[in-house]
């Protein structure tokens, strides 16, 4: 009889809904992926209740507590059935100690996921400990390297997710009657507001455009820290004086009828931190033939290397300029739309997932 291939543990946020949480969703990807190759990965996970296919361990909540916390280290401490334990998480110091720990004293070997990185001022030389890095972009390898990290633990591995279910034709109706977007240019900014000067530079791009009265600007961000009621006001009143018209959409449960609803997906920002590096909103409206526009200066720039999306400066004159051609010329961001289609459909989960599963057998070899 052939025997099993070893268990892998994925060390994550639990897995469970709500499903908005870019690590998580990751990890969750992942974990689905390995359970469907040809030769399937027999996987343990974390999460408040069972997930088909992976042999879940129960955590007392969804969202990372204290006690979901001290639930995971006794897992680690006492689990049996896994080889190898693979991280995704930001890394952070606290964190990396106790799994550093942890698989030195249980002999396990590691794979770390670098699913979104930490602030400049964290050298990731310090807060990574797996056997091997897996960084999601070429510019986390690029830092990984430049902060210590050696080259013969690095490895790169694209983020790849499931395609989205396309909205009916009722669903993005409901969405542009609930928020009044009929007849116009419609730009959706999935960023944060508490983070970076994303939200400031779209908001300031739409006020800088000639046809700004043929364009809409929905803020689609989730409250990450209290500061996000004060954001929003404060961007209110600057839409108001620039005479723009926005909508405020928070988080929606109807994200994918407002993505399919939307004639451009922009998210020029300065940082993707507490993100992944190719941010999962962006590849999920690509999917939907959405145009979409990032800014120099971060990991997300690289889909417009790729050809995938529009890529421009930091700068809210060449964004509005960007915005204004694209309001005059519907044909062009349709275009973009099929072009980024194209380009993600290329990236494929099971191919992740194969990836990983060979990074795996070199580890347990």
């Amino acid at each position: 009889m052939k025997p099993e291939r070893p268990a892998v543990l994925v060390v994550s946020k639990p897995l469970g809904p709500p499903w908005n949480d870019g690590s998580k969703n990751l990890a969750g990807e992942l974990a689905r992926a390995l359970v469907s190759l040809p030769t399937p990965r027999e996987v343990h996970a974390f999460g408040p209740s069972p997930l088909e296919g992976i042999l879940t361990h129960r955590v007392p909540s969804a969202r990372l507590g204290r006690r979901t916390t001290l639930s995971m280290i006794a897992t680690l401490a006492t689990e049996h059935r896994a080889a190898l334990w693979h991280f995704v998480f930001a890394p952070n110091a606290r964190t990396s100690r106790a799994a550093r720990s942890l698989s030195a004293l249980r002999r396990r070997p590691t794979i770390q996921t670098l699913a979104s990185m930490p602030a400049s001022d964290v050298r990731l030389g310090d807060v990574v400990f797996g056997d091997r890095v897996v960084a999601l972009s070429r510019a986390a390898l690029a830092r990984a390297r430049a902060e210590g990290v050696a080259e013969e633990r690095l490895a790169l591995v694209p983020i790849a997710i499931t395609p989205p279910p396309t909205p009916s034709p009722a669903e993005v109706a409901r969405v542009i009657e609930a928020h009044d977007l009929a007849s116009r240019f419609v730009v959706t900014f999935p960023g944060d507001l508490e983070h970076g000067r994303g939200a400031d530079v779209i908001v300031e791009a739409c006020g800088a455009m000639a046809h700004r009265a043929d364009a809409i600007l929905v803020l689609a961000c989730r409250d990450k820290t209290p500061r996000a009621r004060a954001r929003r006001e404060e961007l209110e009143a600057r839409a108001r004086r620039a005479s723009i018209s926005l909508r405020v959409v928070g988080e929606t449960p109807s994200i994918h009828a407002l993505l399919a609803a939307s004639d451009l997906v922009a998210l020029p920002t300065d940082t993707l931190y507490a993100k992944v590096d190719h941010p999962l909103v962006l590849l999920e409206a690509m999917h939907l033939g959405r145009a979409v526009l990032v800014s120099e200066g971060t990991s997300a720039h690289e889909l417009a290397e790729d050809g995938a999306a529009i890529g421009c400066p930091l700068d809210p004159g060449a964004i509005a300029a960007a915005l204004d051609r694209l309001v005059t010329d519907r044909a062009l961001s349709t275009s973009w739309g099929a072009r980024a289609r194209a380009c993600v459909q290329g990236r494929r989960v099971e191919v992740m997932a194969q990836r990983y599963d060979s990074i795996y057998d070199e580890l347990l070899r």
